[in-house]
């Protein structure tokens, strides 16, 4: 799927949270301190408009209006005022008997120029932060404050086993176990559904390329377990990407705690760690209706409702709401929370399907005629505001009575039916409209004899597939946005340019990289783009399996089978995606 290119509240209310004071988790190994939510003693910091519009997300407290500008989170060398001032990158000092911290943004929600943070925790506990924050334009300008480090309400902990807080609250929340990533296909090797994430993550070692050696989770060190480091964001360069993926938000320093104490005191299935911080059940707020866009278009989705627990995904055909040619410049949306994924599809095969009709388990719309190549015209992940936006004069022209297939994934883990429901707005070109979006696409690009359909990988072995993508147009590509496109056992996918200089590279297939080009780059009449995929069917992967395809023919139902090309999510594909304009 081609995804998008990622895009006041009360302040005197009492907090009623369970104060602690312990050292942080594994601080016999670490040079100060480096996780923590500090809850501000007092008056907020500081008190942004109402006007922002942007909608502030309460967590990990008891009443959910006290956060705004009342907690200063750090996650290792990142810091954030929640609800006002967005996690950077800050200077921070490890001293013998404090940890100083300097940050500063060039505007937070509602504040118009630089905000500014000094402070210093006591290294004895790391339980006490005093410091002073800055802002011209704020109120108030300047104010000195002290800050308790917090573990959360005790009431939302009250005879809950530690692991399944994570379970829900972490791996539930962020989307980890939907189908498609770490739940039915187990991505990477690892199951992180009900009754198989404890198997899956302790003293198991990790698959993702970079990690040899490495353990997800190693009890009692999470330093040395690559499940913390990756959910920290604490990796090396060929380790992948930080998790959660497909637009989630990255854990806070209330989550990461949780997820660090857990492997702090053993990695326990069962039992309560009681320096473990309690995180509040998930609440379901309905998403913010978008505003039709000046001299655009909108679509709303209104889908079922899905009790607690439950996973749907779909598809419902409709036909666009602009009467004459338009040219889109920017797709908006805004989506109910528990969305994992949603794609727009183009309708290229069979007969017109029945519209406004909403159908369970058409996934990514194949069933009713989208493109087998998994190739949309724009989507959005997880998080409940995505932005898709072209560069300026650039536009992907929608024709008068185009009929669209809209494909959201949703799983409920709120304790609340929820409705699968989101806005699309469909903005203009910004400027005059110069140039028609393409979509980039490799098709069955050829190198050395070979072709997409060479795919073949035998069981319990690993495979890759080398090809070339040739701009065979007489006019050069200005791509301005690359990705790539695999099924479940794709472990890699790496492009080069014609001088053997790496171009793209994902690890994820479910969740794959956009590598957005400020400049657009140019592939001129007769260039070339090599790339390579590479798959695992049962080394660490699942095998594939005979009767997993409804296609599969000639073979004994349950026996290992070769992974070749296909349409299904049990076959493969190999493909440079992407989209790009003409001079």
């Amino acid at each position: 799927m081609m995804g998008p290119r990622w895009g006041r509240i009360g302040a005197g209310v009492a907090l009623t949270l369970a104060l602690a004071m312990p050292p942080p988790a594994s601080a016999g190994e670490r040079s100060g301190c480096d996780l923590g939510w500090f809850v501000v003693d007092g008056a907020a910091l500081l008190d942004a408009p109402t006007s922002s519009g942007t909608a502030i997300t309460a967590r990990h407290t008891a009443d959910s209006r006290s956060i705004h500008g009342r907690v200063v989170s750090l996650v290792g060398d990142e810091v954030s005022i929640e609800g006002i001032c967005p996690r950077i990158p800050a200077t921070t000092r490890h001293k013998r008997k404090r940890t100083k911290i300097r940050a500063a943004w060039d505007g937070c929600d509602g504040i118009e120029g630089t905000v500014k943070l000094r402070a210093s925790i006591d290294a004895a506990d790391c339980g006490q932060m005093k410091g002073r924050v800055k802002a011209k334009k704020g109120k108030p300008k300047s104010q000195r404050f002290t800050a308790t480090r917090a573990l959360g309400n005790p009431e939302d902990c009250v005879a809950e086993d530690t692991f399944l807080q994570i379970q829900q609250k972490v791996f539930g929340a962020k989307g980890c176990r939907v189908s498609t990533c770490h739940g039915e296909f187990a991505q990477g090797g690892l199951d992180l559904r009900w009754g198989a994430a404890h198997f899956s993550l302790v003293d198991q070692p990790a698959t993702t390329p970079g990690a040899d050696g490495q353990m997800l989770v190693k009890p009692g060190d999470p330093d040395a377990s690559f499940l913390w480091r990756k959910l920290a964001g604490q990796l090396d360069a060929d380790e992948g990407d930080r998790m959660p993926a497909a637009g989630a938000p990255p854990l806070d320093a209330l989550e990461l705690e949780l997820v660090r104490a857990w492997i702090t005191g053993g990695s326990p299935a069962v039992g309560r760690l009681a320096e473990a911080p309690c995180l509040p059940h998930p609440q379901f707020e309905p998403a913010a209706p978008l505003a039709p866009p000046p001299g655009g278009h909108q679509i709303v989705l209104e889908g079922p409702i899905l009790q607690p627990g439950e996973e749907l995904e779909g598809c419902m055909w409709v036909q666009v709401p602009n009467t004459e040619d338009f040219g889109v410049g920017k797709w908006e949306y805004s989506m109910n929370p528990g969305s994992h994924h949603f794609a727009l599809w183009d309708h290229v095969r069979g007969p017109t399907p029945s519209l406004n009709e909403f159908v369970p388990g058409d996934t990514a719309c194949i069933r009713s005629g989208a493109p087998i190549d998994g190739i949309s015209i724009s989507g959005a992940g997880e998080a409940p505001y995505f932005v898709d936006d072209y560069p300026a004069g650039a536009g992907n022209t929608i024709e008068a009575g185009k009929i669209l297939g809209l494909n959201p994934h949703y799983f409920n883990e709120f304790d609340v039916p929820i409705q699968v429901k989101l806005w699309i707005n469909m903005h203009p070109v910004e400027g005059t409209h110069q140039h028609e979006v393409e979509t980039l696409f490799s098709g069955p690009g050829f190198f050395e004899g070979k072709s997409v359909f060479s795919i073949a990988v035998d069981p319990f072995s690993t495979g890759t597939l080398r090809l070339r993508m040739v701009n065979e147009l007489d006019t050069p590509l200005h791509i301005f946005q690359m990705s790539s496109h695999q099924h479940q056992r794709g472990t890699r996918f790496t492009a080069w340019n014609a001088g053997g200089d790496k171009v793209f590279e994902n690890f994820d297939w479910a969740h794959p990289a956009l590598l957005d080009f400020d400049v657009p780059y140019v592939l001129e009449p007769g260039d070339y783009l090599d790339y390579e995929c590479e798959w695992d069917n049962g080394v660490n992967r699942p095998v594939r399996r005979c009767g997993d395809s409804q296609y599969d023919a000639n073979c004994t139902v349950g026996d290992p089978a070769r992974v070749g090309f296909g349409i299904t999510a049990q076959d493969e594909m190999c493909y440079l995606t992407g989209f790009y304009y003409t001079e």
